[in-house]
C-alpha cells in the first residue's frame, strides 16, 4: 500500500507534536471548564439582543431552547 508507506512517516513525525501539544491541552481544559458557565449565560443574552440587532429577520428560537435539547 503506498498511501500507508506515505502516512507511516507522516504519524510518527506528528506524534512528538501530539506530545508536545499535551500539556497546553491539559492546561487549557481547567480554563475551558471556567469559561463555560460564562458562555451559557452570555448566550440567552445573545439571543435576547440578535433579533435587536436584525429586526428585519423572523426572530428563530432562543438558543437557551437548543441548549436544553442538547443536555
Amino acid at each position: 500500500m503506498p498511501l500507508a508507506s506515505c502516512l507511516l512517516p507522516l504519524a510518527s513525525c506528528l506524534l512528538p507534536l501530539a506530545y508536545c501539544l499535551l500539556p497546553i491541552a491539559s492546561c487549557l481544559l481547567p480554563l475551558a471548564y471556567c469559561l463555560l458557565p460564562i458562555a451559557s449565560c452570555l448566550l440567552p443574552l445573545a439571543s435576547c439582543l440578535l433579533p435587536l440587532a436584525s429586526p428585519h429577520t423572523p426572530h428563530p428560537p432562543p438558543l437557551s431552547l437548543h441548549l436544553k435539547t442538547l443536555q
